[in-house]
């Protein structure tokens, strides 16, 4: 009796033992199978990797990185793949989804902005600022938005849904220019500041000078920028800013063509910074009496005219020391006057937008 219990329990380890060595080998198997598919990543993730795997390229081959102040490049997702720096994406994504784009990278003021821009399958889409202003303003019914006017768009009149925040202040869309970058203006207040306060040959005094090159206010839009010590800008932000030709020709303020090809007669090297030409004051005006710069109809449907005295970077053509500021209306003032220097940049076409629609209480946020 003693032996056959023996047996039975003999049997009953044998099969015990099975029984835990199946289960054991049941969890191993779906703790491989469930870290097989973990390492299946979302199109979001594959987003970040794919801009490190073009930081990483551009490492080796520094020499493809855009070397000239302005310009840009981009490398494909196949290209990538090729280079070895990026996985096949069909093993790399979840099951069943496919990406097409790559990286967008330019050399802005010398700041390295990487910009992947995708679309996928499964409808992600990267989020970029331009596209996202176009698609919330492509059903405007009512007067008040974003025009179309020959290659680019243009906001106009007064309640227009137009903010961003960038660089932890907030400013207003002025428009999307041709190449697709976001100009803005300033709508933060910032401190006034003359113009230029030289000696004048002309005038026998110091009432400034109004060539922009030379001037005082120059060199506080450069401060702005490079001064670390105002921290305007950090080095992320600086990589978003395109440094741009300014237009700095002089107008006739009887002058009432307004397209920008006198101011854009003649133009500087291109900067990160500027300020508004003074044509670009009335043309957001929808008052159909508001044809000069100087005509007190262009206060009417015009968010600019909201703002406090700014200065514009055109000069009088009619003298040497009056530049045209805006206060209501744009009119020729002495450059030793004080008004706001209120910044305009231009935001790269790669900027995205993680958030908000553009009004007061939720501005388009740009990472």
């Amino acid at each position: 009796m003693i032996n056959f219990l023996k047996k039975i329990d003999r049997k009953m380890a044998i099969y015990l033992g099975i029984a835990i060595g199946s289960i054991i080998f049941l969890i191993i198997l779906l703790i491989v199978l469930k870290s097989a598919v973990g390492t299946r990543i979302n199109t979001k993730t594959f987003e970040k990797k794919l801009e490190t795997a073009a930081k990483d390229y551009y490492k080796k081959y520094d020499k493809k990185i855009p070397k000239t102040n302005g310009d840009k490049t981009s490398i494909s997702i196949d290209d990538l793949v090729d280079a070895g720096y990026l996985k096949d994406p069909n093993k790399l994504l979840k099951k069943g989804i496919t990406c097409e784009g790559g990286v967008n990278v330019s050399n802005n003021n010398g700041y390295y902005l990487y910009q992947p821009v995708i679309e996928c399958s499964d409808g992600y889409s990267t989020n970029v600022l331009y596209k996202k202003i176009l698609e919330n303003n492509k059903n405007r019914q009512e007067r008040d938005g974003l025009y179309k006017i020959n290659n680019y768009y243009l906001f106009r009149g007064e309640q227009v849904n137009n903010y961003v925040k960038f660089a932890g202040k907030m400013w207003r869309i002025l428009r999307i220019n041709e190449d697709n970058t976001v100009r803005l203006i300033l709508a933060d207040k910032i401190d006034s500041v003359v113009w230029d306060d030289r000696y004048n040959d002309t005038k026998n005094d110091s009432v400034g000078k109004n060539d922009y090159e030379i001037s005082r206010i120059k060199q506080v839009l450069n401060d702005y920028f490079t001064d670390s010590d105002l921290k305007y800008f950090s080095s992320e932000d600086k990589a978003l800013i395109v440094p741009t030709e300014l237009c700095i020709g002089a107008r006739n303020e009887l002058f009432s063509l307004n397209d920008g090809s006198i101011e854009c007669s003649k133009k500087t090297e291109k900067y990160p910074i500027g300020l508004l030409q003074v044509n670009e004051y009335p043309i957001v005006s929808l008052d159909e009496n508001c044809r000069n710069i100087s005509d007190i109809q262009c206060i009417n449907y015009n968010y600019l005219a909201n703002f406090n005295s700014f200065w514009t970077i055109t000069p009088d053509s009619t003298n040497t020391y009056k530049v045209y500021r805006v206060s209501g209306t744009a009119r020729s003032s002495n450059a030793n006057s004080y008004a706001q220097p209120r910044m305009v940049i231009n935001i790269s076409p790669d900027a995205l937008c993680s958030e908000g629609n553009g009004t007061y209480e939720k501005p388009y946020i740009i990472k």
